[in-house]
């Protein structure tokens, strides 16, 4: 969208109040791409007369078993019970990256973690948005607000965005069982 126009569309959106917000959300998180990161999302609503609270271990997909023993010897080299000077994360990227290509979304999550750090792999915070894609595809409510997260700061491509920081904090919090792209 031409400066001009984003602008034009944020007088409307201040003209308009949240009828007009509502609808600067919907032309902004449109779906262009098929990623969860464009997902069109609820507005943000403080006022919720209802919430249903689910743990997220009742909604999260089982991890490989064959990938987790990976994924608790990356967990171990990296313990805080070590000095950092002892931790090897190049070996930790590695041990993450294999186990999330068996399908761990914990791996992936954490090695998201080191691609926004810089740890045992170059600075990559689209590789990381990438990687925590994967796991909101899989349903894990800490991805939706990690997504949120990145929205609020503004990393990488993601231009800083409260409301839809927001609006997808809200969606983690009230994560159903159905991947979002599937329940409209």
């Amino acid at each position: 969208m031409p400066p001009r126009l984003k602008l034009i569309s944020i007088i409307s959106v201040l003209a308009c109040g949240l009828a007009g917000l509502s609808l600067f959300i919907d032309r902004n998180m449109q779906d262009d791409s098929a990623s969860p990161r464009f997902a069109r999302l609820d507005r943000f609503d403080p006022y919720r007369k209802t919430f249903v609270c689910k743990h997220q271990a009742d909604v999260v997909p089982p991890l490989p078993r064959e990938a987790d023993p990976l994924f608790q010897q990356a967990l171990a080299l990296g313990s805080f019970e070590l000095w950092p000077e002892q931790r090897d994360y190049r070996l930790i990227a590695r041990l993450y990256q294999q186990a999330a290509s068996m399908g761990h979304w914990k791996a992936a999550f954490n090695l998201a973690g080191l691609y926004l750090r810089g740890e045992g792999v170059e600075q990559n915070s689209e590789k990381a948005i990438e990687l925590i894609e994967s796991v909101m595809k899989k349903g894990v409510p800490d991805a939706w607000d990690a997504m949120g997260s990145l929205y609020i700061n503004g990393i990488g491509s993601l231009k800083q965005n409260a409301t839809v920081a927001y609006a997808f904090w809200q969606r983690a919090a009230v994560r159903n069982h159905r991947p979002i792209w599937e329940s409209d």
